[in-house]
């Protein structure tokens, strides 16, 4: 078992019981009223990029000098899971040694690492957008008038009518919130346009 297949064993077992995120169903899944992108097939999907090394060269790595480090937390990011990693520069590509957030405060509370091959990537970000967009990004209906896009390295959710006109950026991941929010905001909208008329 790979160190990568040993965090996806973490991350799904810190999804049950008792003590879960409120953002769990007793199952692990996301609940269906969430807007929140699930980190689990983004991990799947980074098996094809790990690399296997001992623990004592991750540590070597981690005293040494890294080339950037971020932290999905500072994003308020609407992900499952944060992550946090950092890049470091290796010959001619990069590598990026991450962990997975499970429980408790930010600042604690990880998986193991494991350790991906970026090629001539700089960022994750960029290396998922060109390579793995689709398991960043999450849609839902919230009614048979509005629909959400939101993406997991960002805080806000885009909100659309039925004829795909945007109704605006909201921060709610709760649907039932979100949807409150979203008429509220879709009524001033139309009242605004025609006083304005």
């Amino acid at each position: 078992m790979s160190r990568l297949d040993k965090v996806i064993e973490e991350v799904k077992e810190a999804r049950k019981g008792e003590k879960r995120p409120w953002i769990f169903d007793d199952k692990g899944n996301i609940k269906d009223d969430v807007l929140i992108c699930d980190v689990l097939p983004l991990l799947e999907s980074l098996k094809e990029y790990e690399i296997e090394i001992s623990n004592s060269e991750i540590e070597e790595y981690l005293e040494s000098e890294y080339y950037s480090a971020e932290n999905t937390y500072n994003w308020n990011a609407n992900i499952s899971n944060d992550l946090d990693w950092k890049i470091y520069k290796k010959d001619n590509s990069n590598i990026a040694i991450i962990m997975v957030h499970l429980y408790g405060d930010i600042r604690c509370g990880y998986s193991d690492y494991f350790v991906i091959s970026m090629g001539g990537y700089d960022s994750l970000i960029e290396l998922f957008s060109c390579e793995d967009f689709y398991n960043t990004i999450g849609y839902k209906e919230l009614n048979e008038k509005y629909t959400a896009d939101y993406d997991m390295f960002s805080e806000y959710i885009i909100v659309r009518d039925k004829d795909g006109n945007e109704v605006g950026e909201f921060y709610e991941t709760k649907k039932e919130e979100l949807l409150k929010e979203v008429i509220e905001t879709d009524r001033l909208l139309k009242n605004l346009m025609k006083k304005e008329k």
